[in-house]
């Protein structure tokens, strides 16, 4: 099938906006170039809105140069089909190869996560900083659609950013054709949500979220449910690293935290600043992390090699826990994750000495156990020293050592029957009162065991809104947060939670939810007027 002078091959992808073919660009003497095809859907060709915003993906990436974007060769129109056409990458987009490292079981390196979306970076920083050739006002660009869809890797290592089909100027506000909000919603910053005017840290949230995923296998907030997805971004905190990976870096927590900041004015200000924290971050690991190594990891997920460098941690297996290389070779050994260094054995500031036990110049028995400053070894047996006896245990009863007088032993004195007596009571009338003390003043139940209540069920988030929004949130009498507010349902699994909204000119509204659970609370608040 032909389209103008192209000869469409076979289709790579459809879209809800166009579909792509693999394309060949026929030449003389048997020449021919592959290329990418970028058709628009024919049901939307007669819709002159999307075939406005195509026509300005083109005009503007084809503007854009920069090796870490896809080149637009040409923009044309035959029989009513729009199309691009554009660079052909020989290679995948990041989310097949997240794809297929899953089916495989299988998580790349951290370090070489970051230097994907350091690449990613530069190119973005291109684009935000990118002027009118003609007249070099700055159009200040963003991208708005940063996903791993729109990143692909190269067989030569090298990263690629498209799609630039709903990238617009900054300043505008989130929301296109009626109200609808574009982009991908698990890559959205809470300003894209709000319909809010946006600039560059749009691109540095969805990076942040993509780098995530890319070191945790899944987006930092994820669910089948839209509307969770979009409180969770707007409420819920970036979630910890090493919870969803366990070998992950500690110091990737930073990174994310600020990439991901709810306020646009607490993230990184620039892709640039978000890379160098990345480079950082790379150089640090001592893990390698050049194209070549990029490539490896193309050619090792789909192939599934086992003799290929180890860039990618293998999932549920030991391998995942922090491990040392086993490599002669020092850069794949590099490669490896770092083992955790040996847990030191405990320093003792004090030694136990052993105990000595002796008889003193009275014939009686004693022992000795103590700690000495300053000494190396904690087990160490510590000898007699010259001036204590040792114990002599072939000496007959009574017999003294050497130098001493064998004495008879004291007697025990007489007690006197009238103060044993006088004790007894006293201890009976102590015991009584205190009983009575005990079941005067003691709760019956305090001394029943009551068990623990069972965890939250897995994913359990508790959702508020209200309508208008605003309204404060009361557990009980105390303030937990403003609608709209999402947080982890840690409330004690299967009991009623009471809850209530309120807010100045409208009437507390009341209601309840189960703890431990996922759950959602909508009220509709009634003018107090």
């Amino acid at each position: 099938m032909n389209l103008g002078k192209y000869e469409l091959v076979r289709k790579l992808a459809t879209g809800g906006m166009a579909e792509v073919f693999l394309a060949r660009l026929p030449g003389a003497r048997g020449f021919s170039k592959e290329l990418v095809v970028k058709r628009i859907l024919p049901h939307l060709a007669e819709d002159s809105d999307y075939v406005d915003m195509f026509l300005a993906e083109a005009q503007l990436a084809a503007k854009l140069s920069h090796p870490n974007l896809v080149q637009i060769f040409e923009f044309g129109e035959v029989n009513g089909a729009y199309f691009i056409a554009m660079e052909r990458v020989d290679g995948i987009d990041l989310r097949t190869l997240l794809r297929m490292a899953y089916d495989k079981q299988q998580r790349i390196a951290p370090a070489l996560c970051c230097r994907i979306v350091a690449q990613a970076c530069d190119a973005l920083q291109y684009v935000h900083d990118f002027a009118d050739p003609e007249t070099g006002a700055p159009l200040h660009l963003i991208h708005r659609d940063v996903s791993p869809d729109n990143l692909l890797i190269s067989k030569q290592g090298v990263v690629k950013v498209v799609d630039f089909g709903i990238a617009k100027p900054t300043g505008i506000k989130g929301k296109t054709r009626t109200g609808l909000v574009r982009g991908k919603l698990q890559y959205m910053p809470p300003e894209q949500l709000r319909a809010e005017r946006l600039d560059r840290r749009v691109d540095v949230y969805a990076l942040g979220a993509t780098l995530f995923e890319l070191v945790a296998g899944t987006p930092p907030f994820d669910d089948p449910n839209e509307t969770v997805v979009m409180q969770a971004i707007l409420e819920m905190p970036v979630p910890y690293i090493k919870l969803r990976r366990q070998d992950a870096p500690g110091e990737l927590q930073e990174i994310f935290e600020k990439a991901l900041a709810k306020k646009k004015e607490d993230r990184y200000a620039t892709c640039h600043e978000l890379a160098a924290d990345l480079e950082l971050f790379v150089s640090r690991s001592g893990v390698p992390t050049t194209t070549q190594h990029l490539a490896q990891l193309f050619t090792q997920v789909p192939n599934g090699s086992a003799g290929a460098a180890p860039v990618l941690l293998q999932e549920k297996s030991a391998s995942m826990l922090p491990t040392g290389g086993n490599t002669t070779d020092p850069e794949e050994n590099a490669l490896q994750p770092q083992r955790l260094p040996e847990p030191k054995s405990h320093q003792f500031s004090h030694k136990w000495e052993a105990p000595s036990y002796g008889l003193d110049d009275k014939g009686n028995f004693h022992g000795r156990a103590q700690f000495k400053k300053d000494t190396p070894n904690p087990l160490e047996f510590q000898p007699f020293r010259s001036d204590e006896a040792p114990l002599e245990f072939a000496r007959p009863i009574g017999q003294a050592r050497k130098g001493t007088l064998a004495k008879d032993p004291p007697k025990p004195k007489k007690t006197r029957r009238k103060s044993g007596i006088l004790w007894i009571l006293m201890l009976l009338v102590l015991g009584g009162g205190g009983y009575v003390g005990f079941k005067l003043f003691v709760p019956k139940d305090a001394f029943v065991y009551h068990p623990p209540p069972p965890p939250p069920e897995p994913g359990a988030l508790l959702f508020v809104n209200s309508e208008p929004a605003g309204a404060d949130v009361y557990i009980g009498e105390s303030k937990v947060g403003q609608t709209p507010w999402a947080v982890e349902n840690r409330w004690p699994r299967g009991q009623e939670i009471h809850v209530s909204l309120r807010m100045r000119g409208y009437r507390t509204w009341t209601g309840s939810f189960v703890g431990g659970k996922k759950a959602t609370v909508s009220a509709t608040l009634r003018s107090s007027r």
